[in-house]
């Protein structure tokens, strides 16, 4: 990976992953213990950093934690979408032919579908007001990467239509191998950098969708904080006497941060697959065509 951009998106990233893992250590408060005398209380307070809420929690430690939430689901649900995208592309594009049409109309179909409002459905439908804190993250995380597979599968399903016709595909089912070990053993290692690649870039837009669900309370439920959440509270706290600016300032800049972070890692990513590809074009003159990378 090359550019320093990317090493300082990376920075950044591995700086958010650390404060998120230290969280219980670098937070110097209980993020949920509530202090009704110090509400309110603006930056740079006595034992309050960034300032507390109307609870007069404090801010930083809410922060932290919040931290392991909006980038664990984010994770977590680019994960679904790699896993059913990734399956998706390499059966379309190895299948071809009408079952190739029928996928591809699929994906059309969900395409034109706004992914935000089909969301909030499935989340209203499916979970009821009796359902615990553990029930929604999990649907949030299924909902979230259900709706982002559709662009690694038309990626995936690309350069398996560009793969499955090379000489060391034809090799391997001249020799008897099934489309299953020619998938997994033979045309999955090569799509592995773009794969990377895209899956770098899926993940500041969860980030992006679940603290907009999490600002119209469909997201984490409380009393877990996250950056979309703690924005929402930081809203609700903006009066015509009052704005209290520091409620939707901070959360809003770690959002930023992480999203940045992540767009510039993966266009490092995006640039190293592409440079890889145009070199192994390029050889081809050189080298005997059709040498991936192979399980055999």
């Amino acid at each position: 990976m090359r550019g320093a951009a990317s090493i300082l998106g990376g920075g950044m990233l591995l700086l958010m992953g650390a404060a998120a893992v230290l969280a219980p250590l670098l937070a110097t408060h209980d993020f949920a213990a509530q202090d009704l005398s110090a509400q309110y209380l603006p930056p740079g307070s006595s034992g309050h950093l960034l300032g507390t809420d109307l609870e007069g929690r404090d801010l930083l430690s809410r922060l932290l934690h919040g931290s392991r939430v909006s980038l664990l689901v984010a994770l977590l649900a680019t994960l679904v979408s790699v896993v059913i995208g990734v399956a998706f592309g390499l059966v379309s594009g190895y299948a071809g032919g009408r079952v190739d049409a029928w996928m591809m109309r699929m994906v059309d179909v969900l395409y034109a579908l706004p992914f935000l409002f089909l969301v909030i459905l499935v989340m209203t439908l499916f979970l009821g007001p009796r359902a615990g804190p553990g029930g929604r993250v999990a649907a949030l995380l299924i909902v979230l990467g259900a709706v982002q597979w559709l662009t690694m599968a038309r990626i995936v399903r690309g350069q398996v239509l560009s793969l499955r016709s090379r000489d060391f595909v034809l090799a391997a089912r001249a020799l008897g191998a099934g489309p299953v070990r020619i998938l997994l053993r033979h045309i999955l290692p090569n799509l592995s950098g773009i794969i990377a690649a895209y899956a770098t870039l899926t993940v500041p837009r969860v980030i992006l969708q679940e603290a907009f669900l999490s600002f119209l309370g469909l997201g984490v439920p409380e009393p877990y904080p996250s950056w979309g959440r703690l924005a929402a509270e930081g809203v609700r706290g903006i009066t015509a006497v009052e704005t209290h600016w520091w409620l939707v300032t901070f959360p809003s800049v770690a959002i930023t941060l992480a999203l940045l972070g992540f767009q510039l890692l993966g266009d490092g990513f995006v640039r190293c697959a592409g440079d890889r590809g145009g070199a192994r074009g390029s050889s081809r003159g050189r080298r005997p065509a059709g040498r991936p990378r192979t399980g055999a």
